[in-house]
């Protein structure tokens, strides 16, 4: 809460009613007068409903007068309309904001589904530049849902020698993403959820590792930026690891990760660096072994895909077999090396 402005996490406020998770929910918000209020549900404005509690709980809301709402106008705006709900502290570009939401959407939607339809009909970037509100406050941590992203920044952020076009491009796209991986294809330890308790995960390695490699190859000009971007996201942090970490099969250093991802972001980052790096392997024997007529874009598609039809998670030791109906490329050898404590 800031002066003339109010940001609610669905998670952080709802509470659901045991065996009816399942049911669609309508949701009515009252707010101070003149303050208009914003919901990711429905950023056009209107009805407000959700088809469950996960969509409940996964939306955020807001209320303004201080909030500044943009429809972005890109490429596939038609395919999916995009807003852009900016609230700042400071002076910001907006067109600039406007301009990187709409590239890192149209990279994401033409890695994940090319000519198809997404899985979503609508979504927002949602960015927030604020002043700390005390010395032990720190910002930076973006935050995916079903159908938004939103980022609490510092406000020093707003600024492009700070946070440059590329880092700010590939921090939207990256959490777009998500809105794929984990959010509609996931690990047997993400979904479904167990409401009352906090969850395990056991595969944050692809959820974030797979997703970050997916928003690289979508947003990299060439070759070398993204082998650049490879370096710096995930290579340079096996180099700096803790041994200890290093030396944890990937299973359980999720597990951990899961429980410390940000009182301890050492365990997150080798996590999601050893599952980008897994990512960027098979992806370059996939490529090699049909001579470019495939790659990992086709195998993470069709994954989606079967997720979708099959409604449930995949186990660990799927995940080869699932790639190899696709391209088929054995990656087996690949998932068992990177599974396995570090040299």
């Amino acid at each position: 809460m800031r002066p003339g402005y109010t940001f609610i996490l669905g998670y952080s406020v709802f509470g659901f009613i045991e065996g009816y998770e399942d049911q669609p929910v309508g949701l009515r918000i009252d707010g101070p007068k003149g303050w208009p209020v914003f919901s990711t549900l429905a950023p056009a404005g209107g009805a407000i409903r959700a088809k469950n509690f996960y969509a409940l709980a996964d939306s955020q809301l807001a209320m303004r007068p201080r909030l500044h709402l943009a429809k972005v106008h890109y490429p596939r705006g038609k395919d999916v309309p995009l807003t852009l709900a900016v609230f700042s502290e400071t002076e910001v570009d907006q067109a600039r904001l406007e301009r990187l939401s709409g590239e890192a959407m149209a990279a994401m939607l033409d890695y994940f589904v090319g000519a198809g339809s997404a899985p979503f009909q609508h979504f927002t970037v949602f960015l927030e530049f604020l002043e700390p509100l005390s010395a032990k406050h720190s910002y930076g941590f973006g935050m995916e849902h079903l159908e938004s992203f939103h980022a609490a920044l510092a406000a020093t952020d707003a600024d492009p020698t700070e946070f440059p076009d590329p880092r700010l491009r590939y921090h939207i796209a990256h959490h777009v993403a998500h809105a794929w991986i984990p959010k509609r294809c996931y690990g047997e330890g993400y979904y479904p959820f167990s409401w009352a308790a906090a969850p395990k995960i056991d595969t944050i390695w692809f959820s974030e590792g797979f997703a970050q490699y997916a928003a690289i190859v979508a947003v990299a000009k060439d070759e070398d930026q993204r082998q650049q971007m490879l370096g710096r996201r995930f290579r340079s942090v096996l180099r700096d690891a803790a041994p200890e970490l290093g030396r944890m099969p990937l299973r359980e250093l999720s597990l951990l990760a899961s429980a410390r991802y940000v009182e301890d972001f050492r365990t997150a980052q080798i996590t999601f660096s050893r599952g980008g790096l897994m990512a960027e392997e098979m992806d370059t024997r996939i490529r090699t072994e049909t001579h470019g007529e495939k790659s990992l874009r086709d195998a993470l598609r069709a994954l989606v895909a079967w997720s979708g039809q099959n409604h449930r998670a995949f186990r660990i030791e799927e995940l080869p077999v699932r790639f190899y109906e696709t391209t088929g490329v054995d990656t087996k050898a690949i998932l068992e090396k990177w599974m396995t404590p570090l040299n």
